[in-house]
């Protein structure tokens, strides 16, 4: 009965042995498929890669935004809000470290339309027309006060109202 068991092992063990060496083993056969073995499906086009386009947007459907900086130089941050969707002026607010700066050195303030209004507590635009298009430039030293840098903000206002111009050195 032993005798038995170790045959009946050996044969399976046998039989593994030779299935796992046949599948393993690199086996050159010919490939030869008829119009039988292909797929009926249509063939696809592989020279082209498909890649997704964005839409484009039609120039007559952009409006423009309500107001925006298009240029800062030297300068962290530079943002404009409305206080007010009444009135027709542009405040000047230029900050250094989240406080109000008071003595800035040769500021010229430039726009398209209104008078340019500066004194020791408002600067800014009043009585523009809308758009209006505005360039500030004045000269401000850096945090530790060791060298004076030529700062400039240019930005564009579309819609009436109060606006804020918050500079950030």
């Amino acid at each position: 009965m032993k005798n038995l068991y170790l045959v009946f092992v050996s044969l399976l063990g046998a039989a593994g042995l030779s299935s796992f060496a046949s599948e393993g083993l690199p086996q050159h056969k010919p490939a030869v498929l008829t119009l039988q073995d292909q797929p009926q499906a249509a063939p696809e086009d592989t020279t082209r890669i498909a890649a997704k386009q964005p839409k484009k947007k039609n120039k007559k459907d952009k409006r423009p935004s309500a107001a925006s900086v298009t240029m800062k130089r030297d300068v962290n941050r530079a943002t404009i809000s409305q206080r007010s969707t009444d009135g027709s002026q542009v405040e000047i607010l230029i900050m250094n470290s989240g406080a109000p700066v008071r003595n800035i050195e040769d500021l010229q303030m430039v726009g398209s339309s209104g008078s340019p209004v500066s004194s020791s507590s408002y600067n800014g635009f009043d009585n523009v027309t809308f758009p209006f298009e505005g360039n500030i430039r004045f000269k401000a030293s850096n945090k530790m006060g060791t060298a004076v840098y030529d700062r400039e903000v240019r930005f564009k206002v579309n819609e009436p109202g109060h606006w804020t111009l918050r500079v950030d050195l």
